[in-house]
């Protein structure tokens, strides 16, 4: 019976080895999933500030193409009804096209911040998935850490009941 006995403590401090072993491994690739997951959304944050990039380019150039049109039909106008470029014309011109580009700039400054919100979301993401992984990491070690403090003092406990049992234990040495 003590044989037995002895068999099922082992395999009961086995078991509790073996849950430890795959809650680590368990946690290891929970975690390696968080840093994937963060990685691949951060890299998704940067694409989208780089295609804000790309369109912003292409705004400023489509709207400076506009403004340029608009100014040189402005001009024609001018010169079609006789009136010479001299003076309040070329003014009116002038502070046209300056507004028509100080729009453009606004408009690239606003595509500027939205890039830069872009990019530091997508940096703000990947540490999130890094602290998350590691928070991941850090609670399956203290677990298996409590899980092996549990199963040694269970294991002590079961020792000792079973030695007080077979009488090892609490006998008066003689």
């Amino acid at each position: 019976m003590f044989t037995l006995q002895i068999i099922g403590l082992v395999m009961s401090a086995v078991a509790t080895a073996y849950g430890i072993v795959a809650s680590q491994q368990a946690a290891a690739r929970q975690a390696e999933l968080q840093e994937q997951q963060a990685k691949a959304q951060a890299a998704s944050l940067r694409e989208q500030a780089e295609q804000e990039e790309q369109d912003q380019l292409q705004r400023s150039m489509i709207a400076r193409r506009q403004n340029a049109r608009k100014l040189a039909a402005a001009e024609s106008q001018y010169a079609a009804s006789g009136v010479t470029l001299a003076g309040t014309p070329t003014l009116s011109l002038a502070r046209m096209s300056e507004e028509n580009e100080m729009d453009v700039l606004m408009q690239e400054a606003s595509s500027g911040r939205k890039r830069q919100l872009l990019l530091a979301e997508a940096y703000n993401t990947e540490q999130f998935g890094y602290a998350s992984a590691d928070l991941t990491r850090s609670s399956a070690t203290a677990k298996a850490i409590g899980s092996g403090l549990n199963g040694i003092a269970d294991l002590g406990d079961k020792l000792y009941s079973l030695g007080k049992d077979e009488g090892y234990i609490g006998q008066k040495r003689k």
